[in-house]
């Protein structure tokens, strides 16, 4: 189906700039605002769920006539993961006690975000040009 086609690519590359925007607020400075606006928690939610949800439903629904679970593998995998690492980030923020501090972000080079954000990415702009390939 077209629809979870778009919905693939748009969830997973939202998804994907979600979890690597520390980032690319590092290297691109027009992006910082990504990682410190103040809805991100709840952007995080959204699409984290929202990745998660048609990233299970592309394993069985592939974008053309492809065989069914394989067709879309490697984006619903992605989509599967990357919903899996937001909404933990989000959970998490809230097992937080306020009395605790905060850990300090010492991260100056790939974490396992960033790193699973950007394969994201590069798995939804794939999908997009290359949209009936089997296991992508």
């Amino acid at each position: 189906m077209l629809q979870f086609y778009f919905l693939s690519i748009l969830t997973n590359a939202a998804a994907g700039i979600l979890l690597s925007a520390d980032y690319f607020g590092r290297r691109v400075p027009r992006l910082a605002w990504l990682a410190a606006h103040p809805a991100s928690r709840r952007l995080k939610l959204t699409f984290g769920a929202a990745a998660l949800i048609v990233g299970a439903c592309t394993i069985f629904w592939p974008a053309g006539s492809g065989i069914p679970v394989v067709g879309d593998l490697v984006p619903s995998v992605a989509g599967l993961a990357m919903g899996v690492a937001l909404l933990f980030e989000v959970f998490r923020q809230d097992a937080l006690l306020p009395s605790e501090p905060a850990p300090a972000p010492a991260r100056t080079g790939l974490d396992w975000r960033s790193m699973i954000g950007i394969a994201g990415l590069a798995v939804a702009i794939l999908h997009f040009f290359l949209p009936e390939r089997p296991f992508l």
